[in-house]
């Protein structure tokens, strides 16, 4: 279960579901409402802005992570970290 469900309202909540649409987070990744990204490449992105805040030619998108539903697979175009969604 995530952090902070079923807290508070002292009645029984059921799990949530492991699907890509149903999560914000995992291990790896969070999910903007409109697709995923990389918590990593996010990371380092917001480091090299700080650093370097000036510089135009890194100052590109981050790309969104790929979904392969077949091997229920999220992974980074960028770093090409994955990680598996089981679904229930």
């Amino acid at each position: 279960m995530l952090a902070g469900a079923g807290l508070g309202s002292g009645r029984h909540q059921r799990p949530l579901a492991l699907s890509p649409a149903a999560l914000n987070q995992t291990n790896h990744f969070f999910n903007l409402g409109y697709g995923w990204l990389c918590k990593h490449c996010s990371a380092e992105d917001t480091e090299r802005k700080v650093r370097q805040p000036n510089n135009p030619s890194r100052n590109e998108m981050l790309p969104f992570a790929y979904w392969d539903p077949q091997r229920q697979i999220l992974s980074c175009r960028r770093c090409g970290i994955q990680e598996f969604i089981r679904n229930p």
